[in-house]
């Protein structure tokens, strides 16, 4: 089972699924039909989750197209049955389904985990729905597999429906003077991966877009600050990755600070003395002068993460921006009173909204706005807790110290 990429003439990336060199129909029919208004990555991204899916109806259900057809759905056996297989990367699938033992079993992330049973479920009910139309006195049948399947398969993006701990600044110092101190040959890939962890660091954009900024996207403004554009490439064509690097949602400008500025600044003249970069402008290459990849980004991190015994992904810096940033906006809320405390929280997620790209109909503001809210209650609760404590074992603390 796998995912191929093509471009079509227009330079659009699309996908295909292919089992055996066979394409799998109605899964591929599936994305281009109900997935037709999402991004080429997130399409991708779909694909191989379905193929996860895929491996488990094949091995445990080969007839599921028949019985779909019939009028008759998978039971909720079949679908805790598919839920082990979704919670495990796809290679340790594929040594289950030939046979071949797993001395030490892994699962994949909450994220992966979680959006795995979302498009399983989705593609499970929309192609039940749609083959067993001819079927008679399916509907019944029908409605009680959508309510297995939101049951089972339902899963959040974490255990406790809570954030994990942002970076903190010492976090990030770590991750910095771990990067100087690697033995490297070239000393140019050593200022890269600085940039590559910085720009994460300070902007919270998606890795995906870090690849795509190019060197003309930087602009110094009247009032003294640079700015970068977050933007889609207008030519694919000039992208030879086979991951193109997109915007997943809208275009935006963001500031950096001086001190960022200044290594992109150094690193982009260092950047010139590659011959091969004359072909591309993208900002971010490999030694070779070619653009650097999706899974170069991921290299670069588990490395790190093995050096500072942390998990540590490109997207962590995302989601650490955005927790640091509400929590500081909710804090300063907490000391407010009346409207102009409404006033700061509205202006704190419209801003979260923006900066980080998301849609207007996207929930993600609100989700790191009850996270800042739990965060903030619960340290509150702790003080307040450790304040008894020492008043009831040694009399009234002074709070001045």
């Amino acid at each position: 089972m796998n995912v191929r990429k093509f471009k079509s003439r227009e330079g659009t990336l699309s996908v295909l699924i292919f089992n055996n060199n066979e394409p799998e129909y109605w899964a591929s029919s599936w994305l281009i039909n109900h997935k037709q208004h999402s991004t080429a990555k997130t399409r991708e991204l779909y694909a191989h989750d379905l193929c996860a899916a895929l491996l488990f109806l094949h091995h445990k259900k080969p007839n599921y197209i028949s019985q779909f057809k019939s009028g008759t759905f998978l039971s909720k056996g079949d679908i805790v049955r598919l839920k082990t297989y979704l919670s495990e990367p796809i290679t340790f699938i594929k040594k289950r389904i030939d046979g071949l033992g797993i001395l030490k079993p892994q699962k994949v992330c909450n994220t992966t985990f979680s959006r795995r049973c979302r498009v399983a479920s989705e593609y499970l009910y929309d192609l039940a729905r749609e083959l067993s139309n001819s079927a008679e006195n399916s509907f019944r049948g029908l409605q009680t597999f959508k309510e297995i399947l939101d049951d089972l398969l339902n899963i959040p993006n974490s255990n406790n429906g809570t954030c994990a701990t942002p970076w903190s600044i010492d976090d990030y110092l770590n991750m910095n003077n771990k990067i100087k101190s690697r033995a490297r040959k070239n000393r140019f890939l050593t200022h890269r991966d600085l940039v590559i962890l910085n720009l994460l660091r300070e902007l919270g954009i998606r890795h995906g877009e870090l690849l795509g900024i190019t060197t003309d996207a930087f602009e110094r403004k009247a009032q003294g600050f640079v700015t970068v554009k977050i933007r889609d490439n207008p030519d694919p064509s000039t992208d030879t990755r086979s991951n193109l690097a997109t915007v997943k949602t809208g275009n935006r400008e963001l500031k950096i600070s001086d001190q960022t500025w200044t290594l992109v600044e150094r690193y982009i003249k260092t950047r010139a003395n590659n011959l091969k970069v004359n072909k591309h402008n993208f900002l971010i290459i490999g030694q070779s002068g070619k653009p650097l990849s999706n899974d170069a980004v991921n290299n670069l991190f588990n490395s790190l993460s093995k050096c500072l015994e942390k998990k540590i992904t490109p997207h962590s810096f995302r989601h650490s921006w955005a927790c640091n940033f509400i929590l500081e906006e909710y804090e300063k809320a907490s000391k407010a009173t009346g409207p102009r405390k409404e006033r700061i929280i509205s202006a704190a997620l419209s801003t979260l909204r923006a900066h980080m790209g998301w849609s207007l109909k996207s929930k993600m503001p609100e989700y790191y706005g009850n996270y800042a809210f739990q965060k903030l209650g619960n340290d509150r609760l702790i003080y307040e807790d450790e304040w008894l404590t020492q008043y009831i074992l040694e009399g009234e603390p002074d709070e001045t110290k």
